[in-house]
C-alpha cells in the first residue's frame, strides 16, 4: 500500500488520464471530471506557487487566449437581447474559464504514454459499446442501417465521435511508428483498421477528412523511415484493400463525400431549399453567417443573440428548412465572429496558433502539432464548441498540450 501511495503522490494529474479516456467514450462525465481535477489538487494539498503563475503569464501561452475567449464571451452579454440565452451559454462554455485557470496556478505532470494509452483504451471501449447497441437494434429491425449513421454512435454526435475516433487512430499508428518494433507494428496495423472501419460506418465527412490527412502523413513519416520499402508497400495494400472492401460493403459513406464535392460546387440558387442534404444546408447556414458577419464585424450581435439574428436571417433569405431546424453557422470560426467579433475569433485562433510554438526539451512537439491540426479541422465544418461533448474536450487538449513536459514515449528507432 505504500508503494502505491508513493506512486500516486508522485503524480499529480491521475483526472488526466480519466479525462483522456472518457472524451471518446462518454463526455457527458466530463463536467463531474472538471471539479474533481481542483478536488485532486485540494486532497494532495498542492500549493500555488507565485514563481510558477508568473511564469505561465505569458502571450504564447495557450490557456491565456482560451482564458480571454471566455471573457468575450462575458463581454458580449454587454450588448445583447437575449439574456436567458447569454447565460445558459457563458454557463455551458465555463470550462473555457476553468480549465486554464486550473492549468495556471498548478505545474501539469503527467506520463504522456499513459494519457495516450487511457485514450487509446477509451476509444475501443467506446467501439465496444456502440457496436454491441447496434447489434441489439439490428436483432429489432433487420436493417444494415443500425451499424451505419447516426445509429452507431450512442453517446454524442457521430460527428464529434468520428472526431476522436481519428486522434485514436493518429495515436495507435504514430505509436507504432514510434516503436518500430513488429509485433507493436502488427497490433497498431490491427487497431488502425478497426477504427478506420467505425469511423466508416459514422458516415461522417468530417471524419474521412481527417483519415485522409492522418494517413498521408504517417506514409509520409513510414516513406522516410523505412529501409525496406516492400514493407511500406503492404502496409499501404492493406489500407487500400480495407478501403476498397469497405466501399464495397458500404458505399453510403463514400456516395456521402461525392455527393457532398457536387453540391458544394453548385451555387447557392440550385441548393434544394425545402429538403436539403447536410451539404446545402451548410452553404444556407453559410451564407446567412457570411452577410451578418459582414454588418458586425467588430464586436458581432452579441453572446445571446447568435441564434435569434441567424433563424430570422435564413426566414429572410428563404432558407426555411434550416431555419425552423434552428442550426447554429456549422462552422465555430463563423459561429465565434458572428456571436463576438473580431476579437472573439482572434482570441480562438490564437489558442491554436500558440500551441504550436516549440520550446526547449519540446519532446511532443510533432504530436501536438498534429493534434491541433486535427481539431482545427475538426471545428471549420462544424460549431464544436457549442456543445459540452465539443467544449470541454477541446479546452482540456488545447489548455494541456503545450505543458507537457517529458523524456520520449520511446527512443526513435528506423522500421526494419
Amino acid at each position: 500500500m505504500s508503494k502505491i501511495k508513493l506512486e500516486i503522490e508522485k503524480e499529480s494529474m491521475l483526472m488526466a488520464y480519466l479525462f483522456a479516456f472518457f472524451i471518446p467514450f462518454y463526455p457527458n462525465i466530463l463536467g463531474v471530471l472538471v471539479l474533481m481535477l481542483w478536488v485532486e489538487q485540494w486532497i494532495r494539498r498542492t500549493p500555488i506557487k507565485k514563481v510558477y503563475v508568473y511564469s505561465q503569464l505569458s502571450w504564447k501561452n495557450p490557456n491565456i487566449w482560451l482564458l480571454l475567449f471566455y471573457v468575450m464571451h462575458l463581454v458580449g452579454m454587454i450588448y445583447t437581447q437575449n439574456m436567458s440565452f447569454a447565460i445558459k451559454d457563458i454557463g455551458m462554455k465555463a470550462s473555457f474559464a476553468i480549465l486554464p485557470i486550473f492549468f495556471l496556478l498548478y505545474p501539469i505532470r503527467i506520463k504522456w504514454n499513459v494519457f495516450i494509452n487511457a485514450f487509446i483504451v477509451g476509444t475501443f471501449l467506446s467501439i465496444i459499446v456502440n457496436f454491441s447497441h447496434s447489434i441489439y437494434l439490428y436483432s429489432e429491425w433487420k436493417e444494415f442501417n443500425a451499424f451505419t449513421g447516426t445509429h452507431i454512435s450512442t453517446f454524442m454526435h457521430r460527428g464529434y465521435w468520428s472526431v476522436y475516433l481519428m486522434l485514436a487512430y493518429y495515436f495507435v499508428l504514430q505509436k507504432m511508428i514510434s516503436s518500430g518494433d513488429r509485433k507493436t507494428t502488427f497490433w497498431g496495423i490491427l487497431g488502425a483498421v478497426v477504427i478506420l472501419v467505425m469511423n466508416v460506418f459514422t458516415e461522417s465527412k468530417i471524419g474521412m477528412l481527417l483519415f485522409i490527412t492522418i494517413s498521408v502523413w504517417m506514409g509520409i513519416q513510414l516513406f522516410l523511415m523505412m529501409k525496406n520499402k516492400l514493407i511500406l508497400g503492404g502496409i499501404i495494400s492493406v489500407f487500400v484493400v480495407g478501403i476498397f472492401v469497405i466501399s464495397l460493403f458500404l458505399p453510403t459513406t463514400f456516395e456521402r463525400i461525392t455527393k457532398a464535392f457536387n453540391e458544394s460546387s453548385t451555387s447557392i440558387e440550385q441548393v434544394n431549399k425545402e429538403n436539403p442534404s447536410s451539404t446545402e444546408s451548410r452553404m444556407m447556414v453559410w451564407d446567412s453567417s457570411i452577410e451578418l458577419i459582414k454588418e458586425n464585424p467588430v464586436f458581432g450581435v452579441g453572446t445571446g443573440d447568435i441564434k435569434d439574428v441567424l433563424i430570422e436571417r435564413n426566414y429572410e433569405k428563404g432558407y426555411v428548412a434550416v431555419a425552423e431546424q434552428k442550426l447554429n453557422c456549422h462552422n465555430q470560426f463563423f459561429n465565434t465572429q458572428l456571436a463576438l467579433g473580431m476579437f472573439g475569433t482572434l482570441f480562438l485562433l490564437m489558442s491554436f496558433v500558440t500551441n504550436l510554438f516549440k520550446k526547449s526539451s519540446d519532446t511532443y512537439y510533432s504530436w501536438r502539432v498534429m493534434i491541433c491540426v486535427l481539431l482545427f479541422l475538426a471545428i471549420l465544418p462544424e460549431s464544436m464548441l457549442e456543445t459540452q461533448a465539443g467544449i470541454i474536450p477541446f479546452a482540456f487538449l488545447l489548455g494541456i498540450l503545450s505543458l507537457i513536459r517529458e523524456e520520449p514515449l520511446v527512443e526513435h528507432s528506423n522500421i526494419k
